[in-house]
């Protein structure tokens, strides 16, 4: 009778730790989750770690434009937040690494550098970025007659 015991503990316990692991290597952006990941381009998790964070600022992801102008920093941002938002596979953050880099070359390569200079830098290219992409939505509503 202790073998059988010990024969289901045993059983069980394998197939807890099976679902455990189906868990954890489920693909970034489960439904379960509805977030997806993002890919690290080679030492780039503090890329990585302020994209998540920018992401969760629900107001400030939703007043970025999205879009492929290469050189925009507020439209490569708003492209990788908006592609965050549901299931799927994880997402490379390489179009805005790239748009920033060439515009802050200091982070070009693949050393390491500090979460917190890179999230001043790139809210700092935001800002610089944001007043002119407002004016020109704004002008855009005058010439059509709304508000």
């Amino acid at each position: 009778m202790a073998k059988k015991g010990k024969k289901g503990h045993q059983a069980a316990a394998a197939r807890a730790a099976k679902a455990k692991a189906e868990e954890s290597t489920a693909p970034a952006g489960d439904a379960r989750k509805g977030v997806k990941g993002l890919k690290n381009l080679g030492n780039t998790c503090y890329v990585n770690s302020v994209i998540q964070c920018m992401h969760a600022a629900t107001e400030f992801r939703e007043s970025l434009p999205t879009g492929t102008n290469g050189n925009s920093m507020c439209s490569s941002l708003g492209s990788v937040l908006k592609s965050m938002s549901g299931p799927g596979a994880a997402v490379g953050p390489k179009a805005l690494h790239t748009t920033f880099c060439n515009k802050f070359p200091w982070f070009k390569g693949h050393q390491q550098h500090d979460a917190h200079e890179f999230f001043c830098t790139l809210v700092g290219a935001v800002a610089d970025e944001k007043p002119k992409n407002d004016n020109n939505n704004k002008e855009a509503k005058d010439d059509s007659g709304e508000e």
